[in-house]
């Protein structure tokens, strides 16, 4: 997961502070969604 931002490899990089302080519920979201046993792969 990465956070938006602008100017990123600059003096002045940019964030928006509301996204900042929604990460974590995003996170913690992610983490509640989740099933016992679930597998992360790629079907081909």
């Amino acid at each position: 997961m990465s956070l938006p931002n602008r100017y990123m490899h600059s003096p002045v990089e940019l964030v928006n502070l509301r996204d900042l302080e929604l990460i974590p519920r995003l996170l913690a979201a992610f983490a509640w969604s989740l099933k016992r046993n679930e597998l992360f792969k790629v079907s081909l």
